[in-house]
């Protein structure tokens, strides 16, 4: 009797274990995880691939290389591809740029000379995904410059002189360009855009300036203030770019030059606030002087005689490693003499002349622009001493002291018209503008807008 209950409860129990063993091999499901999870190519022929880094979109199926390789490499031949799928993958299916689709081995070499598509199934066969792989290469040369025209403020008349600068108002950067008809007695007027948009120009009021008498070209910012001088000496300011008054108490000013950036000592504390630069005169004689702040001159030495710039000069700050300089080259002396020097300071009150007159780096000229640009100071020529503009680049990787023109990749395009006492600005996208000029001395300014950028400082955009 034991045995036939041992036997029962024995047969119970293994009917049980049977059931509970369909049940599972009822419920399991196949894997669905058929994505591509890694991916890279190689070939010995093909310099840098084998160090390229792949990113996988896995919500748009698009698999690329985010930071493009150099310009001018070829994938002329088949390539080594590696990739790791997803457990679930039952099997990866090709489509090739030219030819027709194959079940790939997961081993022969693919061409990758133009896109390729991989489709990958499920073991179950019911889930696929598909994806789109190309290797993007840069399409220009990276050292070129590419150029191109925007749009400007509509101007019911000619114009005589423009100027334009940056100026922080209400937490954005904005271009503000000052334009003076050539009937002067018709005042200044006033434009602005957003610098992140520079083709949605506004007119504003512009008040308190007398027509026809401003330096224009000589319009400085200065502590996010404004401060432009008359031929007379008159200096005057603006808070906001539209309501100007003279300066109280202001020596006479003959020349603005620029702004230096105030100055900092080991332990961060700031050493000597911002300075306007400028030329004064006192008694007949020209002095370089500064103004703080406070709108408190402090004089510095005399002018030499001859050499040193007053008019048509272009200028520019730059940074080295212990302080900034401010720069200025070319334009006319007291005596109204044509120069091609270079003259740098780090106070205002006492230049330094770097240029050496006996080996000129570029022509006597006027109406040149100046900036940094690619972590060098880019200069565009102005109008030389034949009365004619030139279109020349010029480069200095030593700050200012030698400069070499540019021949080759970066120059002007082709449609741009050579000028002089253009405003020149870089964005925080690393393009140049350039705004207005003009191809005389006495000529209208051209009303343009250029745009350039060296195509690898866009790369990374």
């Amino acid at each position: 009797m034991k045995n036939k209950l041992v036997l029962f409860i024995a047969g119970c129990c293994g009917m049980l274990f049977s059931a509970c063993l369909g049940t599972k091999e009822y419920n399991y499901e196949l894997g669905k995880d058929c994505r591509i999870i890694t991916f890279s190519l190689s070939n010995d022929s093909i310099k840098g691939l084998s160090d390229v880094v792949f990113t996988i979109d896995q919500v748009n199926g698009r698999i690329f290389n985010a930071d493009s390789m150099p310009y001018g490499t070829v994938l002329n031949q088949k390539v080594v591809c590696k990739i790791q799928m997803g457990q679930a993958v039952y099997n990866c299916q090709v489509y090739p740029g030219v030819g027709e689709a194959f079940y790939w081995n997961m081993e022969d070499s693919l061409d990758f000379s133009r896109e390729v598509r991989f489709v990958t199934k499920s073991l179950e066969g019911d889930i696929q995904k598909t994806y789109i792989a190309k290797v993007n290469i840069h399409q220009v040369v990276p050292d070129s410059m590419s150029w191109s025209q925007l749009t400007v403020p509509a101007q019911s008349t000619s114009l005589r002189e423009e100027k334009v600068v940056v100026l922080h108002r209400n937490e954005t950067d904005y271009y503000y360009m000052y334009t003076l008809p050539t009937d002067a007695h018709a005042g200044y007027r006033l434009y602005r855009t957003p610098v992140s948009n520079p083709a949605d120009w506004t007119e504003l009021p512009v008040s308190g300036l007398p027509s026809g008498e401003i330096r224009l070209h000589q319009l400085t910012v200065y502590e996010n203030r404004l401060f432009a001088v008359t031929a007379s000496g008159a200096l005057y300011i603006s808070d906001n770019g539209e309501t100007w008054s003279v300066a109280e108490s202001a020596p006479v000013v003959k020349s603005l030059i620029g702004s230096l950036s105030l100055r900092k000592n080991a332990s961060g504390e700031v050493s000597r606030p911002a300075l306007l630069a400028a030329v004064i005169e006192k008694e007949g004689n020209a002095y370089w002087a500064t103004m703080d702040p406070s709108m408190q001159w402090t004089e510095g030495n005399a002018l030499p005689a001859t050499g040193f710039p007053v008019d048509g000069f272009a200028a520019t700050l730059y940074q080295t490693a212990h302080h900034s300089h401010l720069l200025i080259l070319g334009g006319k002396d007291r005596s109204n003499s044509l120069l091609n020097t270079v003259w740098i300071t780090d106070d205002g009150r006492e230049w330094v002349k770097i240029s050496r007159d006996e080996a000129a780096s570029f022509e006597k000229q006027e109406g040149a622009a100046v900036i940094v640009y690619d972590d060098k100071l880019f200069m565009l020529s102005g109008i030389q001493a034949d009365g004619k503009a030139s279109s020349a680049i010029y480069w200095s990787k030593d700050g200012g002291l030698n400069w070499k023109k540019s021949t080759a990749l970066v120059l002007m395009p082709d449609g741009f018209k050579p000028r002089g006492f253009t405003s020149i600005h870089v964005d925080k996208q690393q393009h140049l503008f350039l705004f207005g000029g003009k191809e005389t001395r006495d000529s209208g300014v051209l009303n343009q807008i250029w745009r350039g950028r060296i195509n690898r400082l866009g790369f990374k955009e």
